[in-house]
């Protein structure tokens, strides 16, 4: 979502949400009892069928004159009551509503149940300064923010690798976004069905209108920076990201509004910071756009996720080098999925309650129907959550490429 959108809590932290979610807690609440070894088919359809109550309604603020876009977010139970108090002395606790899920940390920090709106279809939301999707081919830069994150090299695949990436985050990250619109990717194909220039409050997209493009092969990766002249803050606060997103954009020679067009900025922060207080707030990345003399920067807060286990660290059962880097896959590709379909946010794709295409089919557990699954890209698997598809009113792991696809 807006903010990752994706929050989750890892096992035995009080942290309040995202791709974090307290991996006990989150294990029940998921119905993840134990590890599972089913392997999903990475290229067959996949319906959310999986039972789960609805999460609370999300509000957005409203547009801003400047500076970053907001995603605010309402909640209940004893967080809500505790944010009420803090005009009164007491402690808040957390700004944001899980993104998709909120399995809950001990019962403390939500209510225990999956949130994402199985039965809502999103709309289009008139686009935001002229921007509702991204219309051309797709561009991620990848930025290793801070000295923190050491030495630079290339690897014997052409990636680069840091000194300071203890568990090879930042090669994982690139031969994934290299590897999409390779053969069988059908999880990028359910991204086309989506556009922009349509009337706000459509469902479904006209064959003729603007619609998200399929990635050619090798084309996403659009560069990579290892911002290494001085140290990454050990809690940057949106500012600074922002701040960073307007610097890789310079960097990397983006200094017209139409040069960010298409264009995502992921900030990487080095392993043990604390970027937007994302253990104590309980998420594990988020997406959002930062106004600039550059255009609008579409960039995403991607903290050290190995770092916390509940955002996906060997969520698969797997315990091995590979497996501690599933959170890059299934948190990473929900990211990305929701800046392309939604840049400006909330100027694209969402539902009626905020949630937008990644957070609506969010941590669905591997084997069930609409449920996480191993895509087989020519870089490598990764582990990818599914898609919300208005075209099949289901999550689902991969979707003709449109625009030929019609909804029904």
């Amino acid at each position: 979502m807006f903010r990752f959108r994706s929050r989750t809590s890892p096992p035995g932290r009080r942290a309040p949400r995202t791709a974090l979610v307290a991996l006990a807690a989150a294990l029940a609440g998921a119905a993840l009892s134990s590890p599972l070894s089913a392997m999903a088919d990475s290229h067959a359809p996949r319906a959310a069928t999986v039972a789960a109550e609805p999460g609370t309604p999300k509000t957005a603020a409203a547009p801003q004159k400047a500076g970053p876009r907001r995603a605010k977010a309402a909640r209940t139970g004893p967080v809500a009551a505790a944010n009420a108090g803090a005009a009164n002395g007491g402690v808040k606790k957390t700004p944001q509503l899980v993104d998709g899920a909120d399995p809950g940390t001990g019962g403390k920090d939500g209510d225990g149940n999956v949130a994402n709106q199985y039965d809502l279809q999103v709309t289009y939301k008139g686009g935001q300064e002229s921007t509702g999707v991204v219309i051309g081919a797709p561009k991620v830069y990848l930025v290793l923010w801070g000295s923190q994150w050491g030495t630079p090299s290339t690897n014997a695949s052409g990636d680069t690798v840091v000194s300071g990436d203890p568990d090879q985050a930042a090669p994982y990250q690139q031969d994934f976004f290299k590897g999409l619109g390779s053969s069988g990717d059908g999880w990028s194909a359910v991204l086309t069905q989506y556009c922009e220039g349509i009337a706000a409050g459509s469902v479904q997209c006209p064959a003729g209108s603007a619609h998200i493009p399929y990635p050619q092969q090798g084309s996403v990766l659009a560069g990579v920076w290892v911002d290494n002249g001085a140290p990454a803050p050990q809690a940057a606060t949106e500012p600074q990201l922002g701040a960073e997103a307007l610097a890789a954009a310079k960097h990397f020679g983006n200094l017209t509004e139409a040069q960010n067009r298409n264009v995502q900025y992921v900030i990487d922060s080095p392993q043990g910071t604390d970027p937007d207080k994302w253990k104590e707030l309980g998420y594990c990345a988020w997406h959002d756009f930062q106004r600039s003399p550059y255009g609008q920067l579409a960039y995403t807060n991607m903290p050290y996720l190995t770092d916390v286990a509940g955002c996906g660290t060997n969520w698969f059962g797997e315990n091995t080098p590979r497996g501690r880097l599933d959170g890059y896959g299934i948190i990473g590709g929900h990211e990305y999925a929701e800046t392309v379909t939604d840049p400006n946010t909330p100027g694209g794709w969402t539902d009626a309650t905020g949630q937008e295409i990644g957070d609506k089919c969010a941590w669905i557990p591997k084997g069930s129907n609409g449920g996480l699954f191993f895509e087989d890209l020519a870089t490598g698997s990764f582990p990818l959550q599914t898609l919300w598809s208005n075209a099949d009113h289901l999550c689902m792991a991969s979707d003709p490429v449109g625009p030929a696809r019609r909804c029904r």
